[in-house]
């Protein structure tokens, strides 16, 4: 799976941003959050397919077993998807990961592994928003998706699906 199997949702809203852009927002106090949708979705943090993901140094072992799964993960079938997260606002959950990334929040624990990749900053961040009460249902199946097509779940998140709730645009 790749973030071009990610369905477009008639009437629902897509945006692309780049990871670093976004990591400046936090460290600028002006920093506006405006274009982000309160809306409830997805979001992805992708990586370039091909482009080697190296894992810093003071990751220590962990961070050499994290390499080596993005070896497998990868090997198994190319993928730009490093993680699947979600919200009931995406302005909200995304800014949280992000500030999260900078040290300046302890509530966004998805995704912490995120931080431990070299040039995470030119990362691109893909948000989807969708029907409400569907992000649940909609990240659990995006999330199995990604573990039948790779034989594991994305790079940073910790744990698969929550709970039974599964949603895809028609289906």
């Amino acid at each position: 799976m790749t973030s071009k199997d990610l369905p477009l949702i008639p009437d629902f809203s897509r945006q692309h941003f780049n990871l670093g852009e976004l990591l400046n927002r936090v460290e600028n106090p002006d920093g506006q959050w405006t274009d982000l949708p309160i809306r409830p979705g997805i979001y992805l943090v992708l990586w370039p397919i091909g482009k080697p993901l190296r894992i810093r140094e003071e990751a220590g072992e962990p961070g050499r077993i994290l390499a080596q799964r993005w070896i497998e993960i990868t090997e198994r079938s190319p993928t730009d998807i490093l993680y699947i997260g979600k919200g009931d606002s995406l302005r909200n959950r995304v800014r949280q990961l992000v500030r999260f990334g900078c040290g300046r929040a302890t509530n966004h624990r998805g995704g912490e592994e995120l931080w431990w990749i070299e040039g995470i900053g030119d990362a691109g961040v893909l948000i989807q928003t969708c029907p409400d009460d569907k992000q649940t249902g909609f990240e659990n199946e995006a999330l199995e998706r990604f573990f039948r097509g790779h034989g594991n779940y994305p790079l940073a998140n910790s744990q698969g699906p929550r709970g039974p709730e599964r949603w895809w645009p028609d289906s």
